[in-house]
């Protein structure tokens, strides 16, 4: 009775170890699932995108290598992210084959690359490499990992040697890294790593000592901003009209004149008035307002003239 109970446990422990190791297992297949990003699908219209076409989908296999075993399956996964002209030439294919006529790439990851580079890649791709790199320039003002990233993409395609490499890297470089690489204290690179590696570093001391002017001119504006800001305002040599006359002072020179005539104007203005309306006022005349006006200078000879109107004997003396 006691050991078929032990025997019994035994088994139950086996069949509990049994499931946690399918568990395990299934566990360690979802694992390996990774979900990457898809690729982009390809029409065969522009075949300057073939290539980053294939790169996706060679990453794409190598992140998920247990979906991709075999090349059937690559083939089959590639060719659902077909459109436009290129999935029509290979429906023309399958259809062949249903008709005795087999195709290589059908099942052949390799082959179904030199069918894509066949009929929808470029026609001559180290020719037209080779031009990209003869016209290929840095401007002033880029950054150096773009023309890395543009120079190394078309000589890849080329298979030139270190010395024909370096002397095109070199020539489409801007003078602002021309010049330090041509006199260094070692000597011109002769090798495209060297020159490579040299021009990196170079660029990043360009673009170091850029954004240092650019930091220290601003902070020279803003010096000088401040600066005039707390200098006090000078005074105008203008002065500002004045609204009302007669709170106004009088000014030497030409205000005089121009009293003048404002004085004779006015008066005229009055004596049309009263021509034209009878006046309602004191016939006794008004001071005069002008300020210019010098008094009338009077002397009484009365004691000095005769009673004929003439100076006097004694006066006459």
């Amino acid at each position: 009775m006691g050991e078929k109970c032990v025997g019994e446990k035994f088994d139950a422990l086996g069949r509990l170890a049994d499931n946690l190791d399918h568990q395990a297992a299934a566990q360690a297949n979802q694992t390996r699932i990774n979900k990457a990003c898809l690729p982009d699908t390809f029409s065969g219209s522009d075949p300057e995108k073939l290539n980053s076409f294939l790169i996706q989908y060679c990453l794409y296999f190598q992140a998920n290598p247990t979906q991709f075993q075999h090349n059937n399956q690559k083939v089959d996964f590639a060719m659902t992210y077909l459109t436009g002209v290129a999935l029509d030439w290979f429906k023309v294919g399958l259809t062949q084959e249903e008709q005795g006529v087999f195709h290589d790439w059908f099942d052949d990851w390799s082959a179904f690359v030199r069918e894509l580079c066949t009929h929808f890649g470029i026609a001559n791709p180290k020719g037209e490499a080779a031009e990209m790199l003869n016209t290929l320039c840095m401007k002033l003002g880029d950054k150096i990992a773009t023309y890395n990233i543009e120079f190394l993409k078309h000589a890849s395609q080329l298979g030139w040697n270190n010395e024909v490499l370096c002397h095109h890297y070199y020539k489409r470089l801007p003078n602002c890294i021309q010049d330090p690489l041509s006199t260094c204290k070692q000597g011109k690179p002769n090798t495209f790593e060297e020159m490579h590696c040299l021009a990196i570093v170079y660029d990043r001391h360009y673009w170091e000592y850029d954004h240092e002017h650019v930091h220290a001119r601003a902070a020279e504006k803003d010096a000088a901003d401040s600066f005039s800001q707390k200098q006090p305002n000078k005074p105008s040599n203008s002065n500002p009209s004045n609204p009302n006359p007669l709170c106004g002072q009088s000014q030497p020179g030409n205000n005089n004149n121009n009293n003048q005539g404002n004085n004779s104007n006015s008066n005229n203005n009055s004596n049309c008035n009263q021509s034209q309306a009878p006046s309602t006022k004191s016939n006794t005349p008004a001071p005069s307002t002008s300020s210019t006006q010098c008094p009338t200078l009077k002397f009484d000879l009365s004691s000095k003239l005769g009673q004929n109107g003439k100076l006097t004997p004694k006066e006459r003396k």
